[in-house]
């Protein structure tokens, strides 16, 4: 009984700060992920933008 009260408090505190640190980084991930897809579609905007601004440079015409 004594080695697994030694083994609980020994290894208590590691495994908390293990879980804590897993669920962070989950979090973490989830937020980031979010913000490339951000970026990734301002980064698609600003693409097409350029196409036509290169499109009218070369002397193409808007079509409306």
């Amino acid at each position: 009984m004594d080695t697994l009260t030694t083994l609980i408090s020994n290894l208590g505190f590691p495994i908390a700060c293990c879980v804590a640190l897993a669920w962070y980084i989950i979090k973490r991930d989830s937020k980031h992920s979010k913000e490339i897809e951000e970026i990734r579609k301002s980064l698609d905007n600003n693409t097409n933008v350029m196409k036509e601004l290169l499109f009218y440079l070369k002397g193409g015409e808007k079509n409306e």
